[in-house]
């Protein structure tokens, strides 16, 4: 694959560097006791929702939100990547720049890692952007609806994200064009299950019919490098479990699972690396069943496809580490 080489204005550059280096404080790495503080007041704050969320209200910002560029989200995204990224490698296929890529909006997959690997995925996407001329474009995501029950960190995602929507709702923004970019992580909140690393088995297959419904091209990603945020905690050592995991009801994922992942403190990552390439569908909207199920069936295994072509990038990343 060939790196993104997209020519840029050196003074929106500096810029966007100058707007992080006043905005450095937006996200920080907290050293100490300040962690386990950090963790009492997000429990507090989560405890005590009922009683929060009725100011809160006041602050939510109008139905018809008005989707940011990425260069009004650039001192969050630059910010985020400089103080917790300490080497970033991206390698893209394709250019965006690419006028058969403009004339259409872009549904980004990536690869989820930990509970909130995420933010760094986004934040290293987004500043690259910015730093390749790509800072006009609109962006938003598909974020898990618990973020928006958090007090202040929903405020924050309804005011530079907009609402969580559904199906038709995403549908309609990138139909009419409203937005030029939705990113999402199909595995959601089953990427807990697993390793951290390795492809997880996604939650919902739709997306790729919002792809075929809007015209949107698909590019899929795959990223290594934050294991340090995660904890991956085997559950074979655990006899009891062992015994009796197969005789309670417990979910599909969890029952499969060889081990589970808990969210760990931020802490700087020595190297992210991410690939991404487009990705063309076998499967055309005309050929969609009009028999659900069938339906299902068809996004199910398009969605596999997606799954394992992700899966062969997080392998040859893992080889590159290996060899390096």
């Amino acid at each position: 694959m060939q790196a993104l080489c997209c020519g840029s204005d050196s003074g929106e550059v500096r810029d966007l560097s100058r707007k992080s280096s006043e905005a450095h404080k937006i996200f920080t790495p907290i050293k100490g006791g300040g962690h386990l503080l950090v963790l009492l007041c997000v429990i507090f704050c989560r405890a005590f929702s009922f009683l929060l969320d009725p100011p809160m209200k006041f602050l939510v910002i109008d139905r018809k939100h008005r989707y940011k560029t990425n260069r009004e989200l650039a001192p969050f995204f630059l910010s985020v990547r400089n103080r917790l990224i300490a080497d970033l490698r991206i390698d893209l296929d394709y250019d965006l720049r690419d006028n058969s890529l403009k004339s259409a909006p872009i549904l980004h997959v990536f690869s989820h890692g930990g509970p909130y690997s995420w933010l760094a995925t986004v934040a290293a996407m987004g500043a690259h952007y910015c730093e390749n001329g790509l800072g006009d474009r609109r962006i938003t995501g598909v974020f898990h609806r618990m973020l928006y029950e958090i007090p202040g960190v929903g405020y924050w995602l309804r005011r530079n994200f907009g609402e969580t929507l559904k199906y038709d709702g995403y549908l309609q923004l990138l139909k009419q064009r409203l937005v030029n970019d939705l990113a999402l992580f199909p595995e959601g909140d089953l990427c807990v299950f697993g390793n951290a690393v390795d492809i997880g088995r996604f939650r919902s297959s739709r997306f790729v019919e919002l792809a075929l419904e809007s015209g949107a091209q698909i590019c899929v990603y795959a990223t290594v490098g934050h294991e340090a945020w995660n904890r991956v905690v085997p559950l074979d050592r655990f006899k009891t479990w062992q015994k009796f995991r197969d005789r309670l009801p417990l979910p599909r994922s969890l029952r499969e699972s060889e081990s589970i992942v808990l969210p760990w403190l931020p802490q700087r990552l020595e190297q992210l690396q991410m690939r991404g390439a487009l990705f063309t569908p076998e499967l055309k909207l005309e050929d969609l069943s009009s028999n659900l199920e069938e339906r299902r069936q068809q996004l199910d295994r398009e969605a596999e496809r997606i799954r394992a072509a992700m899966q062969g990038v997080v392998d040859s990343l893992k080889d590159f580490r290996k060899a390096a």
